[in-house]
């Protein structure tokens, strides 16, 4: 199998493994014949780069400690390197606060803004599924930013 896009290499890396089966020679009267196969994986240049793309973006900015400006230049650098789609850059940037144009220059935790504007959204039974699913996916890619 060859992997060629980013959220594939990312499935390998976090699901990385070699699958081994045992198939039993049925027609042989020899009840210990046994064969082995193996399914192996192929990682693409591609998508080895975006792993190292996703750390070079990680070592650069601090979710924990970030102003909007610099959320929005992340998000930005994500998508540029195809990374994340389109809605999840703007999703990444969603004011999390009322009054988001006063101290969107001031550093904040950003990762923890989100999960408690998730925790709000998700409990407000009229936010439609798949509303929720994209507070889940900035705050899964925020993680990873770590």
């Amino acid at each position: 199998m060859l992997i060629t896009s980013n959220t594939q290499a990312s499935l390998v890396q976090t699901y990385t493994h070699v699958s081994q089966k045992q198939v039993e020679d049925t027609q042989s009267n020899e009840s210990s014949a046994q064969s082995r196969t193996t399914d192996t994986v192929s990682i693409s240049d591609t998508a080895k780069n975006a792993n190292v793309t996703w750390q070079r973006i990680a070592d650069k900015y601090d979710v924990t400690n970030i102003t909007g400006p610099e959320i929005a230049d992340m998000a930005k650098e994500l998508y540029n390197n195809g990374l994340i789609s389109g809605s999840e850059m703007l999703d990444l940037y969603r004011p999390t606060g009322l009054n988001h144009a006063d101290t969107v220059h001031e550093k904040r935790n950003h990762l923890a803004q989100m999960e408690r504007s998730y925790e709000m959204v998700k409990n407000y039974p009229k936010n439609s599924l798949e509303y929720i699913k994209s507070f889940e996916k900035a705050i899964e890619i925020l993680k990873r930013i770590g």
